[in-house]
């Protein structure tokens, strides 16, 4: 190009956007370059071209209509390009850079009258998708924190428009991390749902009295259930996080709704924990119960709309004010169904503050 320019008296106008394409091992986007070339002469353009694929590029010529055109191309959003595809300091001549707000002296050096921006066509499923991977956008609040960046920065509303119009925002999450991430251990947390890997506390922030201290060592995660049960407001919530990530060093899932299991994307291999807080069972069947205690097979839990179904060996903890085991269990629950939950369940009594 810098041969051009001194051939046929070029100005040069350079972008970097990312392509359509993907790379397949990183789901990152392919770079690729435009470069706008206002010429006074002419020039062979299959000889450049030549001459980039000497030098390992791939790259064509296009004619628009006019040298505003092309330029209005690489810094307006347009219907076959977001805002977020646009390179934010492209290069004029390779060394200054340019604004659109300039776009208008351009259009006179033309002798083109300036055109009104044209309304863009609404945000695609697919461009939605790419904001997410490109972005990193993980939960709702991320999606309305760049809602809000684009709409007061830039002016752009088409996410705006986009996330107003959709029924279930945390569905197009999933769905869009779905996709990119297939085979992979990448998962987004649903709406009611919260997934730790780290917590404040150890079981030595604790200050646990002996009958306590002795419950708990005798607990094995990979046999049974954790529940502890005692009055609000003791330390049964930090107790039970502190123990689940001595359990299960990959973090745990935790919800206050039975209904949200149906959302937890549980590793198979039963290598995840689920910590339930402030839950009874009063209202569940036997067979329910029984299901959700037992940790030897994979089990189906009832809920709104569809079951979910939690991995063998995946460990449990669950955090009530029930004070005993027969006011945390179904109502009525009595023979062999009682014995088979209380043989799925680790319960631990608290009367008094544990925290230090």
């Amino acid at each position: 190009f810098a041969t051009l320019s001194a051939t046929c008296g070029s100005t040069r106008r350079y972008a970097q956007e990312p392509h359509k394409r993907r790379d397949p091992a990183t789901h990152a986007r392919y770079l690729h370059y435009h470069c706008t070339v206002h010429t006074t002469g002419t020039f062979a353009h299959n000889r450049v071209r030549e001459d980039l694929r000497r030098a390992g590029l791939h790259g064509w010529f296009t004619f628009p209509q006019s040298w505003a055109a092309a330029v209005r191309y690489v810094t307006r959003p347009s219907k076959h390009k977001d805002f977020h595809d646009l390179d934010a300091s492209p290069l004029c001549d390779g060394f200054s850079t340019y604004t659109v707000g300039r776009e208008g002296a351009w259009a006179a050096e033309d002798g083109e009258k300036e055109k009104k921006a044209t309304r863009q066509k609404r945000m695609t499923v697919g461009e939605f998708a790419d904001l997410v991977v490109d972005c990193d956008l993980e939960t709702t609040d991320d999606v309305n924190a760049l809602v809000k960046r684009r709409k007061v920065d830039h002016g752009d509303g088409r996410l705006a428009e986009f996330v107003l119009s959709r029924a279930d925002l945390n569905a197009d999450l999933r769905k869009a991390w779905a996709v990119w991430t297939a085979g992979t251990a990448r998962r987004v947390a649903p709406a009611g749902l919260v997934h730790k890997t780290a917590y404040k506390f150890a079981r030595g922030h604790f200050s646990l009295p002996p009958d306590v201290a002795a419950a708990v060592n005798t607990w094995n995660p990979r046999e049974t259930t954790l529940v502890i049960g005692g009055k609000a407001k003791c330390g049964k919530t930090a107790l039970a996080q502190a123990l689940l990530l001595e359990a299960s060093p990959v973090g745990f899932w935790m919800t206050k709704s039975l209904d949200n299991l149906k959302d937890v994307p549980f590793r198979a291999d039963g290598s995840d924990a689920l910590f339930l807080d402030e839950i009874h069972l009063c209202d569940m069947s036997p067979d329910q119960c029984k299901n959700l205690l037992d940790l030897e097979e994979a089990s189906a839990v009832k809920c709104r709309f569809r079951n979910a179904v939690i991995p063998a060996g995946t460990t449990r903890a669950i955090t009530t004010q029930a004070r005993t085991p027969s006011a945390f269990l179904p109502r009525g629950m009595a023979g062999d169904d009682l014995d088979a939950a209380l043989r799925r369940l680790h319960f631990v009594s608290v009367t008094s503050d544990l925290r230090k």
